[in-house]
C-alpha cells in the first residue's frame, strides 16, 4: 500500500518543481520589466520563452492541487478501502488496472467487475507493466510509442471483455462524457 510518506515526499517533489517554475516565470518578468531581455533573446524567443514559463507553472500547479486528490487513487488499494473511498466522493475515480512499473506495476485485469461495483462511477486506465520509460517521447522512439499503444488498446480489450463477462449489467458511460 501507497505510505504517507511517499504521498508526502511525492508533494514535496511537485511543490519544489512548481516553485522553480514560478522563479522562472519571475525572472524572465524582471527581465522584460528592466529590458534586459533585449541582450539575451530575439523578441520572438522572448515571447516564447514567457509563454512555456506560464504553461509550467499552471500544469505544476495543477498537479499540486489534482494529483493527490481522491480521484486518482494510488494503485494499491484493497477493494474495501476504494468502497470506503467511494462513500465520501461522489466525482468519478481514475484507476489503474494496470499500472506502469514506476507507478507500483500492479495488475489488476480479474478484479475490474468488482472495482467497478465498488468503485462506480470509474474510469479504468490501462498502463503497461514492464514497458521501458518513453518519456520525453521522440521520433526516435515512435516504432516502441506505437507499439505500447496498440498494446494498451489490447489490455483495455480484454479489460472490458472480462468485465462483459463477469458484469454483464454494468453499464459504461457515454464515450465524452466526464462525471464530477
Amino acid at each position: 500500500m501507497t505510505h504517507p510518506t511517499d504521498v508526502a515526499r511525492g508533494r514535496d517533489i511537485v511543490a519544489r518543481w512548481c516553485e522553480l517554475a514560478e522563479q522562472r516565470l519571475d525572472h524572465l518578468t524582471e527581465l522584460f520589466e528592466s529590458g534586459r531581455w533585449r541582450r539575451y533573446h530575439s523578441e520572438r524567443a522572448f515571447l516564447e520563452n514567457i509563454r512555456e514559463a506560464k504553461s509550467a507553472v499552471e500544469t505544476w500547479r495543477g498537479l499540486l492541487t489534482s494529483e493527490a486528490s481522491a480521484d486518482n487513487l494510488p494503485v494499491d488499494l484493497s477493494l474495501p478501502q476504494i468502497a470506503a473511498i467511494r462513500q465520501t466522493i461522489d466525482a468519478a475515480n481514475d484507476f489503474y488496472v494496470e499500472a506502469p512499473d514506476d507507478f507500483g506495476g500492479t495488475v489488476r485485469h480479474y478484479e475490474i467487475a468488482e472495482l467497478v461495483r465498488v468503485a462506480a462511477p470509474v474510469y479504468l486506465k490501462f498502463g503497461l507493466r514492464n514497458a521501458p520509460g518513453i518519456y520525453p517521447s521522440g521520433q526516435h522512439l515512435e516504432p516502441a510509442v506505437l507499439a505500447m499503444s496498440r498494446e494498451r488498446v489490447r489490455r483495455a480489450a480484454i479489460g472490458l471483455a472480462l468485465l462483459r463477462r463477469y458484469a454483464p449489467d454494468a453499464v459504461p458511460s457515454p464515450l465524452g462524457t466526464r462525471v464530477s
